[in-house]
């Protein structure tokens, strides 16, 4: 038998620091991948066995325990299953171990959960009762975006375009996104930004000297602030987030373009077809707006989806279709209750 007891630490942390460099490799953020390297330490030193001898009743009593300890939700362990997964697994392929220990711990079954969202009151209450330019613009920023507040805080005056109420943020995986944001927000973040008397290149900052950058926790304990004392229940800048998807879901926005607006890996399938061989004519009755672009590629697709979703979240309008000239046949797509921008026609020589 192998005596897995006489391995050296050192060929322990080389393991996981090999591991940790295959996942920076493959993209994953720093803060991803800090998150792996903890998990896999607490359960090597909770074990207190190396990893070649850890078995599956070993991971089994670590993760009850840790439930039991640390009173976590079922979300927690699986999260940590699914880490020591990952690990385990890429020992298994790399041949640092035989088998992972992980495959018959399978997934742990969690209820689900109805999340709230805020009110239309409760968003005019929170605007209403913000104390500080800052946190009104804020406010704004959060709830007309549906950007997450690791994004918010990483940006800088610089990256925001008001002509075009727009902003470039960084998702997860560092991926860029654009994201926009309406007229109210425009206006209050100018006010911010033009009371502001500091240098800093942040977008929000610290009401005091330094005035340094507004960090997730600073933003996190400003709006539970407000929350409480408003008594709204559980606010977080996620809320925001989750507010405006089912929004726009109850407006009749399919779930493939809300995934899109929100910066989701998943993209949108297709617009529902109806018609072949629509005139424009034919086409601005049915759908009451449209654009045509010419469907070159996926490409010309989705820039007329952005601007749907664009002309959706901004200017209020209810219908919207788009035309997509295909090999010289304008097919029609539409999503009746999805926009409402009047697009440029733009139809490439046929």
């Amino acid at each position: 038998t192998y005596d897995g007891s006489a391995i050296p630490a050192a060929e322990e942390t080389d393991a996981v620091e090999a591991f940790i460099t295959a996942k920076r490799i493959e993209g994953c953020s720093e803060k991803t991948l800090s998150y792996y390297r903890k998990t896999i330490e607490a359960l090597i030193a909770g074990v207190g066995k190396a990893v070649q001898q850890i078995t599956t009743d070993d991971l089994r009593r670590y993760l009850t325990n840790y439930q039991v300890q640390r009173r976590s939700s079922k979300v927690t362990i699986d999260n940590i299953r699914r880490i020591l997964s990952s690990f385990f697994s890429w020992l298994e392929d790399e041949d640092f171990i035989l088998k992972s220990p992980v495959r018959r711990i399978h997934k742990v079954k969690t209820a689900k959960v109805v999340k709230d969202t805020y009110t239309d009151e409760a968003l005019e209450l929170m605007r209403d009762n913000c104390t500080t330019a800052r946190d009104l613009a804020m406010v704004d920023l959060l709830a007309s975006s549906g950007m997450r507040v690791g994004e918010l805080v990483t940006l800088n005056r610089e990256d925001i375009n008001f002509n075009e109420r727009e902003c470039v943020v960084i998702g997860k995986g560092n991926k860029e996104r654009l994201v926009y944001f309406d007229a109210r927000t425009k206006i209050h973040l100018q006010n911010y930004l033009e009371g502001r008397t500091d240098e800093n290149p942040a977008l929000f900052v610290s009401l005091k000297a330094p005035f340094d950058r507004l960090m997730i926790g600073g933003v996190e304990t400003r709006l539970r602030e407000l929350g409480k004392r408003l008594n709204i229940p559980k606010v977080h800048p996620h809320k925001f987030r989750r507010t405006l998807a089912t929004t726009a879901i109850d407006k009749g926005m399919p779930i493939e373009q809300v995934q899109q607006l929100l910066g989701h890996q998943k993209i949108m399938g297709g617009f529902e077809r109806f018609n072949k061989e629509e005139t424009m004519a034919e086409l601005h009755e049915e759908c009451g707006v449209f654009g045509i672009y010419d469907s070159t590629g996926k490409t010309n697709m989705v820039s007329a989806v952005y601007s749907a979703l664009y002309a959706l979240q901004h200017r209020g309008q209810e219908s919207c279709g788009i035309a997509l000239n295909v090999d010289g046949v304008l097919t029609g797509y539409r999503d009746l209750g999805l926009v409402s921008e009047v697009f440029t026609p733009r139809v490439l020589a046929d």
